[in-house]
C-alpha cells in the first residue's frame, strides 16, 4: 500500500494571516476617515462614504469607535437640510489625544511640550541637559514630567533630535550632544511604555512645513540652530537615505581650507552658517551685522544650488532664530540660488523663510508619531 504523506496544516498560519490583513484594512480604513475629517470638519457619514469610497456599513462602524474612543464627535445637524431626518456632522476632536513631543535642537536644553491631534502646542518646558551622561536622563525625566501632566490619552512619545538617528530610534552620532550610539527610542519606550519616535530636527522640521505651514510635497528645509541640517521631503515624506545621513548639508565645504570644523574638516558650511557663530560675530561687531548674515546667506545658497537642480525642487524653507533668517541672510540665499539655477524649463524655485516659528521641531515630531499610530496625514 502507498504511504501518503500529508502536508502540514497551514490553516493556522493562514487565519493569523487574515486576521492580521484585517487588521491593517481597518487601521488603513480608519486613518481615511480621520484624514477626510481633518481636511474638512463638518462632514456627515453619507458624505465621508462619497469622499473615501468606503461602503456605508465600514464608515458607520468606524466612526462609532471614533466616537467611543473620543476622537471625533457629533457637532449638530446639516442646516437647511431636505424633508426627512437631517444629516448629523461630525467634527475632529483636537483634545482627544495628544502626543507628548520633545525638540533637541540645542545643545544647552531639551524644550517639551502637548501637542494635539490639530497641532495645539501647549506651553513647553524647557530643562538643561547638563553633561552628555546626564542629557538622556534629563531628556527622559521630561517626558514623564509632561506624561504626568496630561489630561488627554497620550499616543506616544515624538522626539525631533540633532544628530543621525538610526531607524531603530538610536542616535548614532550627535557631536554636540556628546552622543554616541544612544538608544532613545528604546530608553523612552522603556521608561514610559509608549510607542516613541525619533527623527532628526530637521526632518521634523520639514515634515512641519509641510502638515502645518503649506509648504509643497517636495522640499528642502534648511535649519540653523546650533549646527546646520536640512530635511528632505520628497512626494510628502522624509527622505533620510540608506545611511540615515540625508540633509547632512552643514559638512558640505563652502570655503577651501577655511573654518576647522568638529567634523575634522575645514570650510564646512557649518562653521560660516550655525546660530551660535551668526550670533558670536554680530555680538563682536553689531556694525557689520547685514554683512555678516548676507555673506552667511551667499554660501547656503551656494550649498542648497546643486540639491535644486538635482531635485527638481520648487521651495526651499529656511528655518532658525528670525533675527538672523529673515533679512540679508534669506535674501542672499535666495540670489545665490537663482544665479545659479536658471533654467527656461524649470519655473524659478521659491526660497523663503518657515513660517513655524519655534515650534516646528515639535509638530513635525508629532505629526511623524500620528502619521504611524493612528495613519494620519
Amino acid at each position: 500500500m502507498t504511504e501518503l504523506t500529508l502536508a502540514p496544516d497551514d490553516s493556522a498560519s493562514a487565519s493569523q494571516g487574515r486576521k492580521a490583513n484585517q487588521r491593517d484594512t481597518r487601521h488603513h480604513n480608519r486613518g481615511l476617515v480621520l484624514r477626510t475629517l481633518f481636511a474638512q470638519d463638518g462632514l456627515s457619514r453619507a458624505d465621508l462614504g462619497r469622499l473615501t469610497g468606503l461602503t456605508k456599513v465600514t464608515v458607520s462602524d468606524l466612526i462609532a469607535d471614533l466616537i467611543e474612543d473620543g476622537i471625533v464627535e457629533e457637532v449638530g445637524q446639516r442646516p437647511g437640510s431636505r424633508a426627512g431626518k437631517p444629516a448629523t456632522l461630525l467634527g475632529v476632536v483636537a483634545g482627544g489625544r495628544c502626543v507628548v513631543a520633545l525638540d533637541l535642537s540645542s545643545s544647552t536644553h531639551v524644550r517639551a511640550a502637548l501637542v494635539d491631534l490639530r497641532g495645539g502646542v501647549g506651553t513647553a518646558v524647557v530643562r538643561e541637559l547638563g553633561t552628555a551622561t546626564e542629557s538622556v536622563d534629563r531628556v527622559i525625566d521630561a517626558a514623564l514630567e509632561l506624561l504626568d501632566a496630561a489630561t488627554a490619552t497620550v499616543v506616544g512619545i515624538a522626539v525631533g533630535t540633532q544628530g543621525t538617528v538610526l531607524p531603530d530610534g538610536t542616535v548614532a552620532e550627535a557631536p554636540r550632544l556628546g552622543w554616541r550610539s544612544v538608544r532613545l527610542r528604546a530608553l523612552l519606550e522603556k521608561a514610559t511604555g509608549l510607542p516613541v519616535v525619533v527623527q532628526n530636527d530637521a526632518d521634523s522640521s520639514a515634515l512641519a512645513e509641510r502638515r502645518y505651514g503649506g509648504g509643497a510635497e517636495t522640499l528642502v528645509l534648511l535649519q540653523i540652530s546650533s549646527g546646520v541640517g536640512a530635511g528632505v521631503l520628497i512626494e510628502g515624506r522624509v527622505h533620510t537615505g540608506p545611511s540615515s545621513a540625508a540633509g547632512e548639508i552643514g559638512h558640505v565645504v563652502v570655503e577651501d581650507g577655511g573654518r576647522a570644523c568638529t567634523c575634522g574638516n575645514s570650510g564646512c558650511l557649518e562653521t560660516y552658517a550655525a546660530a551660535v557663530v551668526l550670533e558670536e560675530q554680530i555680538a563682536r561687531d553689531p556694525s557689520r551685522t547685514a554683512e555678516i548674515l548676507g555673506s552667511a546667506g551667499g554660501r547656503i545658497g551656494a550649498a542648497l544650488a546643486p540639491v535644486v537642480g538635482m531635485l527638481d525642487l520648487s521651495e526651499i524653507v529656511i528655518a532658525g532664530p528670525a533675527a538672523l533668517v529673515e533679512g540679508p541672510l534669506l535674501a542672499a540665499a535666495a540670489a545665490t540660488v537663482h544665479s545659479r539655477t536658471r533654467s527656461s524649463f524649470r519655473p524659478e524655485v521659491r526660497i523663503r523663510a518657515s513660517l513655524l516659528g519655534e515650534n516646528a521641531v515639535l509638530l513635525g515630531a508629532g505629526a511623524q508619531l500620528l502619521r504611524e499610530q493612528l495613519a494620519l496625514y
